[in-house]
């Protein structure tokens, strides 16, 4: 059995999860696919890990509601992903470093 982290009964935390990785995709979803010739980029963040079987889960219905809209990585979306891996530092570095490098 895999130990429990230390994030997971904080409430704010699976919030900000949430929102990182719904938030966006909401956003795509309600719009038609872009033009191929423009590529959109989005960012997918977890508070865990990426190996975990939840987080999987989760990040398979995002990509599949992306194809669903008209979206295909490496031709007209680019999703760059990130895991914290339990450690909310690294969850706050990593959206720093996502919106300094894309001039956000």
């Amino acid at each position: 059995m895999r130990p429990t982290p230390s994030w997971a009964g904080s409430g704010a935390l699976i919030g900000l999860a949430v929102i990182l990785a719904v938030g966006p995709a909401a956003a795509l979803l309600g719009a038609e696919a872009q033009p191929a010739e423009k590529v959109a980029r989005i960012g997918f963040l977890t508070p865990g890990s990426l190996a975990y079987p939840e987080t999987r889960a989760g990040l398979e219905a995002f990509q599949q509601g992306l194809r669903e809209q008209g979206y295909t990585e490496g031709q007209n979306i680019a999703v760059e992903y990130g895991a914290a891996d339990g450690r909310i530092e690294r969850s706050r570095l990593l959206q720093l470093s996502w919106c300094v490098s894309r001039s956000i």
